[in-house]
């Protein structure tokens, strides 16, 4: 299977603000982390959209992704 090391998720809110976040591993001693990325939104209700990148270009988006839950993301297919 594809690692998500690297997978890059871009959050877009409807105000033109957006966010980025980056699955890493092992970025200090001893440390692991989960495969998850969170997003801490604040007031904001709803977001335009997420796009997923991984590291060989494959990338999808979410469309109006629901907020206060996670969503499973798998590579498309290559």
């Amino acid at each position: 299977g594809t690692s998500p090391v690297g997978v890059r998720a871009e959050l877009h809110l409807d105000d033109g603000r957006s966010s980025v976040r980056t699955i890493v591993n092992g970025d200090s001693h001893r440390s692991q982390h989960a495969n998850t990325i969170h997003f801490g939104l604040g007031e904001t209700e709803r977001v335009a959209r997420a796009v997923i990148r991984w590291t060989d270009g494959r990338s999808i988006t979410l469309d109006e992704p629901e907020v206060n839950r996670y969503h499973p993301i798998r590579p498309p297919a290559e």
